[in-house]
């Protein structure tokens, strides 16, 4: 009994437990069953980064650049509650999005104040993609067991691209870490979850994939390397054009860059709204840009959809919420952050913080700056990817910061 009680107030063991705490928070967007488990997760993580003075270290990198950007960036949504056309939905809004980012926020940057507990948490996420595949691969199995019509139905499939883009930078850095069986098991991850991202028929996620594995590419990867994923590349597309429905693969680059659907269905009127509001905006919010477009579209003939499936822009949808100022600063925070995170690359003292800054920047830049063109995204992935960022480069600033103090000092 008493090695149990000093075994829970080792402050290793709670500093170690935020890693397991906080795996959840990378999981829930995409798979929503798991909200409680990440609610928990989330307030004790909190609660413990409250304890012993460990939020103290957090407050140095708290004030990095990319911080203060991100903060610039939600304080003006919340402004436009001023202007907004419903105010009552923008606060709604901004409260869905970005309250918890301010709860989750330290406890991540704690977590990646150690050496020991980065490598950790860069595995967890290697291994949430394989959580992805499989929860994919099941769904595959069960329609192909129970109406096989729905393996040609590409919304059901194509939602798990998307994180799969998030988590197969960090099963890059795990291959690129070990060797042997090891290493093995993360090719063969990352080949089936790069098969899965070309299986989908999402066009966004490979333009995603290619950009994330060309950001690799050109930081990382050798000449060896780079024909080997050149050709490994080759061949799953030219196994999914060949095996895979046609609906899938050939009919979707059969398309190719149409963008007539963009053009007078949702770029297009998009475009045409900011222009009623260029410099504020309508007030942050999905629904205001539903009600608005909604409104506006039976007296706009030009207009090929008469009812709202969103910008698909996450550009255009912060010019349609927050003008042109708030577009402006969401296009300095995408620069400021990809800029971060490679000088954190570029900068790193060992391979394991090199590979874990470069995971986070190329899923930052597939996801967000890539995807973000094609989509409106999800904001989720930010508190996770950006706290990396952060904790990288703040390791190479050259900004005046405050020396984060030892653990000795503070107990």
């Amino acid at each position: 009994m008493t090695d149990f009680i000093s075994a829970l107030r080792s402050k290793q063991l709670w500093d170690s437990s935020l890693v397991v705490l906080l795996s959840p928070y990378a999981l829930v967007p995409w798979i929503h069953n798991a909200t409680g488990m990440k609610n928990v997760g989330m307030y004790v993580a909190l609660v413990i980064v409250l304890f012993n003075g460990r939020w103290r270290r957090t407050l140095p990198l708290l004030r990095h650049p990319l911080v203060l950007l991100l903060l610039a960036l939600i304080c003006w949504f919340a402004l436009s509650t001023v202007w907004s056309l419903h105010p009552g939905k923008t606060i709604q809004a901004i409260e869905e999005n970005f309250k918890e980012y301010f709860l989750v926020f330290p406890p991540l940057v704690y977590l990646l104040l150690s050496a020991r507990r980065r490598r950790m948490f860069a595995c967890v996420l290697g291994g949430l993609g394989i959580v992805i595949a499989t929860v994919n691969g099941a769904q595959y199995v069960r329609e192909l067991l129970t109406d096989p019509s729905l393996l040609y139905n590409l919304k059901g499939h194509r939602k798990w691209a998307y994180p799969l883009v998030v988590f197969i930078p960090f099963a890059i850095a795990q291959w690129r870490l070990n060797r042997g069986k090891v290493a093995g098991f993360w090719m063969l991850a990352l080949v089936i979850e790069s098969f899965m991202v070309i299986g989908s028929g999402a066009r966004g996620a490979w333009i995603s994939l290619f950009a994330v594995f060309a950001l690799w590419g050109c930081v990382e990867f050798n000449r060896r390397q780079i024909t080997g994923v050149a050709v490994i590349a080759c061949v799953l597309a030219a196994l999914a054009y060949l095996v895979l429905p046609p609906t899938i693969v050939k009919d979707r680059l059969a398309k190719g860059a149409d963008t007539s659907l963009r053009t007078t269905g949702t770029w297009g009127p998009t475009i045409d709204m900011m222009r009623d509001r260029p410099v504020l905006g309508y007030g942050y919010g999905r629904t205001i840009y539903n009600d608005e477009f909604n409104r506006r579209a039976p007296a706009n003939d030009d207009w090929s959809i008469k009812k709202s499936i969103g910008p698909h822009s996450v550009y255009l949808e912060t010019g349609f919420s927050g003008g042109l100022i708030g577009l402006i600063v969401l296009v300095i925070f995408f620069a400021g952050t990809l800029l971060h995170g490679l000088r954190g690359t570029l900068r790193a003292t060992n391979l394991d913080d090199r590979l874990l800054a470069l995971a986070a920047t190329s899923a930052f830049l597939g996801y967000f700056v890539t995807r973000g063109v094609f989509e409106s995204v999800r904001w989720s992935p930010l508190v996770v990817l950006l706290p990396i960022i952060v904790q990288c480069s703040w390791a190479t600033r050259k900004w005046k910061c405050e020396a984060i103090p030892e653990p000795s000092k503070l107990l």
